[in-house]
Parts: structure tokens; sequence; C-alpha cells
């Protein structure tokens, strides 16, 4: 029984978590980038490419790349197994 409430634990906070994460990842879109068309004119610095792409296909828009999906849904796997952890010691399930 204890395992079966583990694991379903885990597997809510494990997806909650990546979600989380990608709300919070395009909310910084939208407040750092308030003006998509601002990169037409203006280059980006390298730290920005590291994240975000702006091709010809997306009208020089930025976007975000590959690195960047792949680092929201890590962390957000890793929020959502410090949640389920979270409360399986609140609630007494592991000690």
């Amino acid at each position: 029984m204890r395992l079966v409430k583990t694991s379903l634990v885990f597997l809510i906070s494990i997806p909650l978590g990546v979600i989380a994460m990608w709300i919070f990842n395009f909310g910084i879109i939208d407040s750092i980038f308030m003006d998509p068309c601002y990169y037409h004119i203006h280059e980006p610095n390298p730290f920005i490419l590291i994240f975000y792409g702006y091709s010809a296909a997306e009208g020089y828009h930025l976007s975000p790349n590959l690195f960047n999906l792949i680092l929201t849904i890590v962390l957000g796997v890793g929020v959502g197994l410090w949640m389920g952890k979270y409360f399986l010691k609140r609630y007494g399930v592991i000690a």
C-alpha cells in the first residue's frame, strides 16, 4: 500500500512540476520580451541566444529552442520530485 501511495504521489507531482516550469518559462518570455519586434533591428546578446532562437521562419521573433525545452523539462522533473518527496514526508508516508 505504501508503494502504491508513493508511486501515485510521484506520478502526479512530476507532471505538475513540468507544467509549473513550462508556465514559468513562458511567463519569463512574456515579461522579458514584451516587444517581440525589438530584435528586428537589434542583435540579441549571446546569453539570450543560448535559450532562444530567432529565425526567418519565426519572423525574427524569439522562440524557445531545443535546449530551452530540455532544460525546462529537466527542471520540471526536479521540481516534481522535490514536491513529491515534500508531500510524502509532510503526510507521513515516508520518514
